[in-house]
């Protein structure tokens, strides 16, 4: 069997790669190492200088131009024209990419038929966040079963490690918040007052944000950090070190229709602390199901209160969450599975 040749669009450089958890980059750190494949890492910005139609023909033309099988994208949020040059035979390698969201259907009849006739019979392989979005996708027939599957992303646990900080576990109970998008830290931290625990949130200058920070400016427990008053070298790793330093990692978020706060409970994992999220139906990794922390409902702020204070009361049971997320991450979430079903479903990418 040839080589199968991939191009992955991205602004990250092989090195960047290498050097961060292999789910950062979508498995990419992976697929490089692994001999029956030919990756090639190709950026938007060093290829496309002008904007409209002839930007999008650059584009095309960079990606054709190494002869993939495959371009490999992390979503499809600004490269749906690349689907539709696929459609019109322009791009010649098959489209594999990641999913967040439902898959549009249309709002009227013209709409609808494009989208389920062209537009997604035209990417090869969709690899879904969700359950939900995968079965409504399937039930709304605009895509078929070869086309479509949830793949849960796993973490490479061992990369994390070094991050994880024992000795701050014990002295204090600290609760950790981490993310940007849709995130509810006026809840978290009224809950955080309420229930008497220390709170640390790392974000950016979102309005949402600003406001939360105002608000609990004196406050005696939550303190709101914002990442651009830092200018820290690698924010991902300074992040990563301060969620070792919590005994729980919080994701309270906003009501959104799709499974927001996804790759905070992934990047939790390796820290094996109990995690509390805000209650979401899309959600592919269960963490009350999985007994390695609670889901709560929207703007609840006393469950988040009652949450937090039974778990800084009891500690067997921040043991015990944290074997459950051990099991998990030596079993199905962890990055060589999700690498590994990957790699393969390339290799058959002909049959696809």
């Amino acid at each position: 069997m040839k080589n199968i040749r991939i191009v992955f669009l991205t602004s990250l450089t092989k090195e960047q790669i290498q050097d961060k958890p292999s789910n950062f980059a979508y498995y990419v750190k992976n697929m490089l190492s692994d001999k029956r494949l030919d990756v090639r890492l190709l950026n938007l910005r060093n290829v496309v200088t002008k904007k409209g139609i002839r930007g999008v023909w650059q584009l095309v033309n960079a990606i054709n131009n190494e002869k993939p099988d495959i371009v490999y994208l992390t979503g499809l949020m600004g490269l749906n024209h690349l689907v539709i040059c696929h459609a019109l035979k322009f791009l010649r390698c098959k489209i594999f990419t990641w999913k967040y969201t439902f898959c549009a259907t249309g709002r009227n009849k013209v709409v609808h038929f494009i989208l389920k006739n062209i537009y997604w019979k035209n990417i090869s392989r969709i690899y879904m966040a969700y359950d939900r979005h995968t079965e409504k996708a399937l039930q709304d027939g605009i895509v078929k079963p070869n086309q479509i599957i949830t793949l849960s992303r796993g973490v490479e646990y061992q990369w994390y490690e070094k991050f994880i900080d024992k000795s701050t576990k014990d002295n204090d109970f600290t609760v950790v918040a981490t993310g940007k998008d849709n995130r509810d830290y006026d809840t978290l931290c009224a809950a955080c007052e309420k229930a008497q625990v220390k709170c640390y949130v790392y974000t950016r200058k979102h309005d949402s944000c600003l406001k939360a920070a105002k608000k609990f400016a004196n406050s005696k427990y939550c303190k709101i950090v914002f990442m651009e008053d830092l200018h820290v070298t690698d924010e991902y790793e300074y992040i990563m070190q301060q969620v070792g330093k919590a005994n729980v990692l919080a994701i309270c978020c906003t009501d959104v229709p799709y499974g927001v706060g996804y790759t905070n409970v992934v990047e939790g994992l390796p820290y094996c602390i109990p995690i509390l999220i805000t209650s979401n139906p899309n959600a592919h990794l269960d963490v009350e199901k999985e007994g390695i922390g609670y889901n709560i409902a929207l703007y609840d702020i006393d469950d988040w209160a009652a949450k937090l204070k039974y778990l800084k009361e009891h500690p067997e049971v921040r043991t015990k969450m944290a074997n459950n997320v051990e099991r998990l991450i030596k079993s199905e979430w962890n990055d060589s599975v999700t690498s590994s079903f990957i790699i393969n479903d390339m290799l058959k990418n002909k049959d696809l």
